[in-house]
């Protein structure tokens, strides 16, 4: 009988990325880089740079501009819910789905959070 690591006559080696091969699997992949035909618009205040950040995060892409569309960047219902989750636990503001369909932009969602925060 053989372990798992030990290769077998006639079978090919271990994989790159196998369970055996020793490598750390549970890292996530490096984030892709940002595919939109529109300009890429710059953080313009701290908010905005922070929330930029946060949205590189949950959807692993990079540069995130102030203008880029959450669903255009390949955002769905389990990052929107990531999203509104990290946002309500950094920020303090609580935003619905509904909302990020309303402020699908960085620029947008910070300056509905700062509404929001005038509003308490």
């Amino acid at each position: 009988m053989t372990s798992p690591a030990t290769p077998v006559p006639g079978e090919p080696p271990n994989a790159p990325g196998d369970a055996t091969d020793g490598r750390d699997t549970s890292s996530p992949p490096p984030p892709a880089p940002r595919a939109l035909p529109t300009a890429y618009v710059a953080p313009r205040n701290e908010l905005e740079a922070q929330l930029a950040q946060l949205w590189e995060s949950v959807l692993a892409v990079v540069p995130i501009g102030m203008d880029d569309d959450f669903f255009d960047l390949g955002g769905e219902s389990l990052h929107a819910f990531a999203l509104i989750s990290r946002v309500q636990r950094d920020h303090g503001v609580t935003l619905s789905p509904r909302d990020l369909f309303a402020c699908a932009s960085v620029g947008a969602m910070a300056v509905a959070i700062g509404e929001r925060r005038q509003q308490r």
